[in-house]
């Protein structure tokens, strides 16, 4: 099963990351595929693009990438994530 690369930037963007064209073309070429917009994304290549998203973004906020600002507010601790305050 695959999804084609216009579909994968609307997959990103459930995932919280918008992902422009020539992005998402330069991630295709870089995983082995052609770029455009009706190339097939098998799901191991989609778990490679998702990969270098990740990447990406750890390089462009360091802070974030080492977790440090999740460590100090308090979310993580030895026992796990905290749970969260939701009223149901």
């Amino acid at each position: 099963m695959s999804v084609r690369a216009a579909q994968l930037q609307g997959l990103c963007e459930q995932l919280g990351t918008e992902v422009a064209t020539p992005r998402l073309n330069r991630l295709l070429v870089d995983v082995g595929l052609q770029a455009g917009q009706e190339t097939p994304v098998g799901f191991e290549a989609f778990l490679r693009i998702v990969a270098l998203l990740l990447d990406e973004e750890a390089e462009a906020n360091p802070d974030m990438a080492e977790g440090s600002n999740m460590m100090q507010g308090g979310y993580y601790s030895e026992d796990g994530p905290a749970p969260l305050d939701v009223d149901y």
